[in-house]
This record gives structure tokens, C-alpha cells and sequence, in this order.
């Protein structure tokens, strides 16, 4: 089939999309489904974001808590959330003061068109620059796509000690993992790891008889069953949300590092309320902030002064660990790429 760079395709959340499916948005409203047609006079400090309903009701809770404001949100998947502050955008009248979930190649595109407000957080001398776009959009989450194995079948001196281990002989028919033509994570960890090994080495792997789930919970669950011992990729957040719960797992990250998801959160630059908005960047990129995350729902955080987790998982520290292809710029190069990198994952995984 011809390569990724011999095809054009539309990225996943491109600009093409937003205007072809401005008017096609879902999601579910924690207010009103009015709340965008409220008085800007009102200004209510308004968050669209795609992280899940518990983790969000921590956080704005918490901010409340600690400076007496109160936090809206509207979830929704990240295609949704960006078409609905385009078509805001367009219309003049942005509704949100706080946007996260669409993606950093979309953040960067914002930026670059002047859409996002810039600002300078006191929280950032606790972050990476290469975990930023400008001053931007901050990063609000990581996600390590790692391997995982099963303790009760495997032991550490049976495991891959490094990724390439992972196309010996002996791990043929006995590897999950979670279906990029379904999982974005899936999907960014191929990407990754082609462009760190190369198509060869996908090649290889595809020749392993791995075991393809629909999605990363699904992952776990062939882990504790013992039917495939090993995932060779998976989220460690749900590896480990396992092991809390008694699963008998442990997360395996090579030295050589592992891909990880990057979701940011930014201020767009006609946000009704933005004094309201760097407060709650300062919150959402602060200690409390982020250990509340990585305590209870083991989130990752590049934040560099958490302490470890009190579970020991096998787990990466993100501050810590060496990041796969992972930088903004590839995720971008790789979001322009998606459609040809999900058929050609297709065709080595599932044909």
C-alpha cells in the first residue's frame, strides 16, 4: 500500500470537518442547555472539556473550594468541543472561558490564529517548555501508553526489558492490545512507536498474533484473565486503577521511555470571564490541583514536584521519564496523518 507520506488525508479534527459539522454538536451541559446564550454581563466562568465527569467534578469542586468561584463545564468528545468554539468564534460570541480536550495540533492552530489569550502562569516553572504550546495551552493531564503483564503467569526476569524485546518468538500469541482503529491512544501509541522504530518494526510486531481489544479497559480485563499475559500497549492510568482494586498487574515502562498523550487546557482570547479563567489555569496547573488527579484517578501529571504514588505500580513518573514522539510538533505531524495511519494499522493488525 502507498506510505503515509505518499497520501493526503484530513486530520481526525481538522479545519475541513469543523466547518463541514459546525452545527452537528453533542455532549452533555451541566447547566443549562442554554448556558451559552446567557448574558455575557453574567460572565459565569464556563469550561468545555472531554475529561470524564467524575474527575472534572473533583476539580471544580476543589477550585470553589479554594477561591469561592464557581466552574460550569460542558463535556463533550474533542471534535464536538472544537467545532462549538468555532462556530462561537465565528458568530463573536464565545461562550467559554476555559477550553481542553480537542488536541495540540488544534491548540497550536488556535494559536497561531489568534484565538487563544497568552498567559504567563506562576505554575509553569514547574513544567517542561517541550509540555507547552507557547504560553498558550498547558498541560493538564498526561496519559503513558505503556506495556502491562500479569504477575500470577509472569515474573520481572521474563518480561521485555525494551520494546523491541517484545517481537522475540517467545511472546508470539501470547500479547493484547487496544484497537487504534477505535482508541485514540491506541492510535497515537502506533504512530509514535513507528516513527521511533520504524514501519519494519510494526511490521514485526504485526506477525506476533497480538490479540486486538476494542479498547484499553478491555486490555486489562484479558490481563487479569490470563488469557494473553502481556499488553504491549495499554494506558497506565487503567492498569493501575486495576492494581488498586486487587488485580495482580504491574506496568511495565522501558528505560528507553514510553509514547505519551498530552491534554491541555487554554483561555480563548474573547473569553467572557479570563480573570476567573488564569485562576483556574493556576489551580488546574497547581500541586493540589494535579495530586488530587494522579491520587485518585492515577493521572499522569508533568508537574516535577509530586511525590510518587503510594501504590508502587511499575508506573512512570511523566516529569521523570523520556517521552516517545510525543512533543507537540508530533502530535500535529501525526494529526494531519491520521486516516492514513489508522488504515495502515488496519491493514497490518486486522486484515
Amino acid at each position: 500500500m502507498p506510505s503515509v507520506k505518499d497520501r493526503k488525508f484530513t486530520a481526525q479534527i481538522s479545519r475541513r470537518k469543523l466547518l463541514a459539522r459546525t452545527g452537528q454538536l453533542a455532549g452533555v451541559l451541566t447547566m443549562s442547555s442554554m448556558l451559552p446564550q446567557l448574558s455575557r454581563a453574567a460572565a459565569p466562568l464556563v469550561w468545555y472539556t472531554g475529561s470524564q465527569v467524575e474527575a472534572v467534578d473533583d476539580w471544580v469542586n476543589l477550585f470553589k473550594e479554594k477561591t469561592g468561584i464557581t466552574c460550569d463545564y460542558y463535556r463533550a468528545g474533542g471534535l464536538n468541543i472544537a467545532q462549538k468554539l468555532e462556530q462561537e468564534v465565528r458568530a463573536g460570541q464565545v461562550a467559554c472561558s476555559l477550553v481542553g480536550g480537542p488536541g495540540p495540533g488544534l491548540f497550536k492552530e488556535w494559536a497561531d490564529r489568534g484565538l487563544l489569550l497568552e498567559y504567563d502562569s506562576p505554575e509553569l516553572v514547574h513544567y517542561s517548555d517541550s509540555m507547552l504550546i507557547g504560553k498558550f495551552a498547558f498541560p493538564s493531564k498526561v496519559d503513558v501508553v505503556a506495556m502491562a503483564y500479569n504477575k500470577e503467569i509472569l515474573s520481572p526476569e521474563e518480561v521485555p526489558a525494551k520494546w523491541e524485546d517484545i517481537l522475540d518468538e517467545k511472546w508470539r500469541g501470547k500479547m493484547v492490545m487496544a484497537d487504534a482503529a477505535s482508541s485514540s491512544g491506541a492510535l497515537h501509541w502506533y504512530a509514535a512507536m513507528r516513527k521511533a522504530f520504524g514501519v519494519g518494526f510494526m511490521e514485526a510486531l504485526a506477525k506476533q498474533d497480538v490479540l486486538v481489544r476494542t479498547g484499553n479497559g478491555e486490555v486489562v480485563n484479558t490481563l487479569i484473565s490470563g488469557e494473553r499475559p502481556l499488553a504491549c500497549m495499554v494506558y497506565q492510568y487503567h492498569t493501575e486503577i486495576a492494581i488498586s482494586k486487587g488485580a495482580n498487574l504491574r506496568v511495565l515502562v522501558p528505560d528507553e521511555g514510553a509514547p505519551v498523550g498530552v491534554s491541555h487546557i487554554a483561555i480563548p482570547k474573547d473569553a467572557p470571564n479570563p480573570e476567573d479563567a488564569k485562576k483556574f489555569v493556576d489551580f488546574a496547573l497547581s500541586y493540589d490541583g494535579q495530586l488530587l488527579w494522579r491520587k485518585k484517578y492515577f493521572t499522569g501529571s508533568a508537574r516535577d514536584d509530586l511525590p510518587a504514588q503510594d501504590l508502587d505500580t511499575g508506573g512512570a513518573d511523566v516529569a521523570k521519564m523520556t517521552m516517545i514522539a510525543s512533543s507537540p510538533a508530533d502530535m500535529m505531524e501525526f494529526q494531519d496523518e491520521n486516516a492514513a495511519l489508522s488504515d495502515e494499522w488496519v491493514n497490518l493488525f486486522k486484515a
